[in-house]
Order: structure tokens, then sequence, then C-alpha cells
């Protein structure tokens, strides 16, 4: 997952110049962690809270949505 990530990332460095430092960036730290979050409930250890997986995915999504859009609008 990490590798894909880096690589549209990547992909994305080459192709396009945001008007915006960083949102690229911010991106792709964006989906890997909703990536991780997605993974999460496969692992067998516990977690300690209930909601904060669910809470980190919503906002990663949101930012993630939020930069590319950012992206394609500048």
């Amino acid at each position: 997952m990490a590798g894909t990530v880096a690589t549209l990332t990547l992909l994305a460095v080459l192709l396009l110049d945001p008007a915006v430092d960083g949102l690229l960036f911010l991106a792709g730290l964006s989906a890997y962690t909703l990536g991780r979050q997605v993974l999460f409930p496969l692992r067998v250890v516990p977690r300690k809270t209930a909601n904060g997986r669910v809470i980190t995915a919503m906002v990663t999504g949101l930012v993630l949505v939020a930069s590319v859009v950012g992206l394609l609008v500048s």
C-alpha cells in the first residue's frame, strides 16, 4: 500500500505543478493514513479506543478530498 501511494504521489509530482506548496505531500500522507485506518480491523491486536479509527478515517478522508480538489482547481 505504501509503495502504491508513493508511486502515485511521485507521478503527480512529475505531471502536475500545484500552486500551493505541500499540497501533494498532504494528499499522499492523508491517502496513506486513510489506507492504514482501513487495514486496522484486520489486525488481531485490539485497539484501546472505540471511535478513534472511525474519526481518524473521516478526518483523513476529508483532508484527502480537499487536497485533491485543491490540486484540480489550481
